[in-house]
């Protein structure tokens, strides 16, 4: 028999669901502690700079004047979008919601990390990756914010860099282009960008925004509230933007496809 669903009862779970939507931010919403470490880039050590969603132009302010869109070739650098770790230091983030493991998530990535990391051009201002400027930084995880994991292999400033817009073909534009990108969307974590024009960049980011990806379960962990970012050796600091908590892709079957399907081609009312 067909599934049929009363429009009284469908209307309180759609209101159900858009309101558990909404009230929580994707992204890190408060910081705990901040050590800035012993070299710290200078006039970058604001904590909140941290907090909120990653940076999509740059430049735009009294101390550069020099407006930019962030590209992969050219990340965020305004002193109230990045903060600044130096050797020694680190920053503990929170959300406000916990990221819970889902299998559903594109690529099984939970959290993305944004740095204001970029890539090499090879052949300036084509914009032929020939590598990337990577900082490093260490990872820790917890649900507690006392026990804590080390997320191996997580380069928080070096790994995917962020991508602003994905209508933007000049990889050092200066203008806001008017497709924004998806901060809650992976990049395929196994691509390898070696040699790739931009074009071929944004292709491969496929409307991502970017972002270092994260599967907490990888790391034996079902839920994470903190995040530790930390800088314990090397002479070179770190820099981040924003942490994003990914969307997740409901599984078959879940109550938000069935509503979804029972709400497809509605009547229209006459105005």
């Amino acid at each position: 028999m067909p599934l049929r669903l009363n429009i009284v009862s469908t209307v309180v779970a759609i209101s159900s669901l858009a309101c558990s939507a909404h009230p929580s931010s994707p992204y890190a919403t408060k910081w705990l502690t901040y050590n800035a470490g012993s070299n710290p880039a200078l006039n970058y050590t604001d904590p909140a700079s941290a907090l909120g969603r990653p940076s999509r132009f740059t430049g735009d302010n009294a101390e550069f004047l020099y407006p930019s869109a962030v590209t992969a070739f050219n990340g965020a650098f305004n002193y109230d979008q990045v903060l600044s770790i130096g050797t020694g230091g680190h920053i503990v983030l929170g959300f406000d919601t916990p990221v819970r493991n889902n299998p559903n998530n594109p690529f099984g990535i939970d959290i993305l990390i944004f740095g204001n990391t970029s890539f090499i051009d090879a052949d300036y201002p084509s914009g032929i990756v020939g590598g990337i400027f990577s900082e490093g930084g260490v990872v820790e995880l917890s649900a507690d914010g006392v026990h804590w994991v080390t997320a191996t292999g997580v380069v928080p400033d070096g790994s995917i860099p962020t991508i602003g817009y994905s209508d933007l073909t000049d990889p050092f534009a200066l203008t806001r282009g008017s497709v924004p990108t998806n901060f809650r969307l992976p990049v395929d974590p196994t691509i390898d960008f070696s040699g790739m024009n931009y074009t071929q960049v944004l292709d491969a980011y496929n409307g991502s925004g970017g972002g270092t990806g994260i599967d907490i379960g990888a790391y034996g962990l079902s839920v994470v509230n903190y995040v530790r970012i930390s800088n314990p050796f090397g002479n070179s600091a770190i820099e981040i933007d924003a942490l994003s908590r990914v969307a997740a892709i409901p599984a078959p079957g879940s109550l938000t496809l069935v509503l979804a399907a029972s709400f497809v081609a509605p009547r229209r009312r006459r105005s």
